[in-house]
């Protein structure tokens, strides 16, 4: 069984969100429907990969083969009687981790991936080279409002519908006919590598706090809202112009501590307002004020 302290989406009722799906489904049967299958996160001791066949791995060409066992993958789904069952397996299996999407595509799924490749790799600043995992739900959910929407198109290619159960269970869906994006390697700007990463930070912050400080997790919280509590804790980081690393934890720990309690707290913004900590020393001062 998966520990909740590591899932990163809320868990969603499995039947329920079957009938959504299907629903959404078969009122777009002039489209082509797959599962976008993030299996990076079945990379780990004690995961297993769902046995699928037969199946399209997006890192099936020669610039990305050593990253292949992690493959983002594309399963079709078939408007017979084998949806439900299908669609019921795949909930289950990713069930709080943020590793599933389904694409509504004009064409093939087949050719949908060759035009993947050209923009799994975006070029970054000074020419470097990034990889781009749109199949992380977590990534899917801010790029369209990071990228121009010429990017997003590219990402986009021939998908008309991209939908995926977001943070808290709720299934969302991207319209994106309409888009006209380019068919060659995205090139991301440095304000726009900022807000990626500015935009990960908060996932990257509750995965540090899960594997080196897991008891003062508050589990008995919706992954969803322990989200906010540290998102909100950055966004104060931000504000006050808190920028080295140790501090900006700080404010992590004490949102987890208080269950969200610091992040509006009066003696926490007055205290961020004097700025008159050490730096890296912000949890010292946290705890003399007593705000946890």
């Amino acid at each position: 069984m998966k520990n909740s302290i590591y899932h990163s989406v809320d868990d969603i009722s499995v039947v329920r969100s079957v009938e959504k799906l299907i629903d959404l489904v078969t009122s777009q049967p002039n489209l082509t429907w797959g599962a976008l299958i993030d299996t990076a996160f079945d990379y780990a001791p004690g995961k297993t990969r769902l046995d699928f066949e037969p199946v399209i791995e997006c890192y099936d060409f020669p610039e990305l083969q050593g990253l292949k066992p992690v493959s983002p993958c594309l399963v079709a789904l078939s408007f017979d009687s084998e949806l439900r069952t299908l669609a019921g397996r795949l909930l289950r299996h990713c069930q709080g981790r943020p590793m599933l999407s389904f694409v509504g595509v004009k064409g093939s799924l087949k050719d949908l991936s060759k035009r993947w490749r050209l923009v799994h790799m975006v070029s970054v600043v000074d020419e470097q080279e990034m990889l781009l995992r749109f199949a992380d739900t977590r990534v899917l959910s801010y790029l369209p409002q990071v990228l121009s929407s010429y990017q997003w198109g590219a990402i986009c290619g021939t998908v008309s519908k991209w939908a995926y159960f977001d943070r808290s269970g709720e299934l969302g869906t991207y319209d994106v006919s309409d888009l006209n994006g380019c068919e060659e390697k995205i090139a991301i700007t440095k304000a726009q590598l900022e807000e990626l990463l500015d935009a990960s930070h908060p996932d990257a912050t509750m995965a540090l706090i899960a594997e080196s400080m897991s008891d003062i997790v508050p589990t008995d919280r919706p992954v969803s809202e322990r989200y906010r509590m540290i998102k909100d804790s950055h966004e104060l980081a931000k504000k006050h112009e808190v920028n080295d690393s140790a501090d900006i934890l700080a404010l992590a720990v004490a949102a987890y501590l208080t269950k969200g309690g610091s992040n509006v707290d009066k003696r926490l913004e007055w205290l961020l307002q004097e700025h008159a900590w050490p730096a890296g020393s912000l949890g010292d001062a946290i705890v003399d004020a007593k705000i946890v």
